[in-house]
């Protein structure tokens, strides 16, 4: 039952992962998108606002990001750490 339970929140992770990573390769493209509309435009405050939201979105995409990779990392050690209790227990 723990390992269906494990396997399933495995997955899930993984899908979360690389759905923010592909979102996170998208507001990378973004940002340079806007980066290059601002030096040919310095005087827009539109396109320097929709930068900012931009990269605001994509450092909260990367923190998380980090999370779920941490987050898998955690639960992948719980479950080396449990077998070898087991194995220390037979």
């Amino acid at each position: 039952m723990i390992d269906s339970i494990e396997k399933s929140t495995k997955y899930i992770l993984y899908t979360l992962t690389m759905t923010k990573e592909n979102e996170l390769s998208q507001y990378e493209d973004k940002i340079l998108k806007l980066k290059e509309k601002m030096d040919q435009n310095p005087d827009s405050t539109v396109i320097e606002h929709k930068y900012f939201l931009a990269k605001m979105r994509y450092d909260q995409l990367k923190r998380t990001t980090q999370e779920l990779l941490e987050l898998d990392r955690e639960i992948l050690y719980k479950k080396r750490f449990r077998q070898i209790s087991n194995l220390e227990v037979s």
